[in-house]
């Protein structure tokens, strides 16, 4: 996975490098405002035309931290952001098992 950060001018952007046989999934975020929106793009898809990319509010969600026991950790201090990518399919890395008490 990678990742690009552009600028938005006037509305308008420019991706470079995509490739025209394969649509990958692009992400758009403006944090300030909270809007974004996720589109497939290939290298393809401005051939009609440049496309409209609509931006819509974002939801939200809370993250409860815990240990490998399952109990809460407490007091937990983050030195930075958090980045929780959520994609259909089995998870990439490693989820440990829940044991029902």
């Amino acid at each position: 996975m990678g990742g690009f950060q552009g600028t938005v001018r006037d509305g308008r952007f420019v991706l470079h490098g995509l490739n025209p046989e394969e649509a990958v999934r692009v992400l758009f975020l403006d944090s300030g405002r909270r809007w974004g929106a996720a589109i497939e793009l290939s290298g393809r898809s401005g051939d009609v035309g440049p496309v409209a990319v609509r931006l819509q509010p974002c939801g939200t969600a809370a993250m409860r931290l815990v240990d490998r026991g399952g109990a809460p950790v407490e007091d937990y201090t983050m030195d930075g952001s958090v980045v929780i990518i959520a994609a259909p399919g089995r998870p990439s890395l490693p989820v440990p098992s829940r044991t029902r008490r």
